[in-house]
């Protein structure tokens, strides 16, 4: 069976349309059931609207460095996966695997190799039609695993 073939990928610097409309629509969703609950709670000390107000925003802030650039290029060889960041540090290698899938998206985990933390890889299909389907095969297709042993090669005792 041959694996996937080489190929790279330029990253979106905010990780494409979907993304920021999915991140801003749960932004919104999460600011509006806050807004709701103050409202329609009753005998809510100043104190604890303050907490959830604060929270809230917090929380919204967390959800928006989301959307921050963190690479700029997926590389497969064939073999291994390579995440070259903006930092200009050298393409780290790694293991990607697949937590969204919905055929014109999709959202990739990128773990380093050696450890590391992880990186959350937003991909949409638009504009990148001509790679769109070596990715697909690419974090789909089975790993080589190691060579069988030779027949020549000697057998441990």
């Amino acid at each position: 069976m041959h694996g996937a073939p080489p190929f790279q990928i330029d990253l979106d610097s905010r990780g494409g349309t979907a993304w920021r409309t999915a991140v801003g629509a749960a932004c919104a969703t999460a600011i509006a059931c806050v807004g709701a609950w103050l409202v329609l709670s009753e005998g809510m000390t100043f104190a604890t609207q303050a907490t959830v107000v604060a929270a809230t925003f917090v929380a919204v802030a967390g959800a928006a460095t989301l959307l921050r650039a963190v690479a700029r290029r997926l590389r497969f060889d064939g073999e291994i996966w390579w995440l070259e960041g903006r930092d200009g540090a050298a393409p780290a290698p790694g293991q990607v695997q697949v937590a969204v899938d919905l055929g014109a998206f999709m959202l990739l985990r990128f773990r380093p190799d050696g450890g590391g933390r992880p990186r959350w890889l937003p991909l949409e299909r638009s504009g990148r039609a001509d790679v769109w389907h070596l990715l697909r095969c690419a974090v789909y297709s089975p790993r080589p695993g190691p060579a069988p042993p030779s027949v020549d090669a000697p057998r441990p005792p």
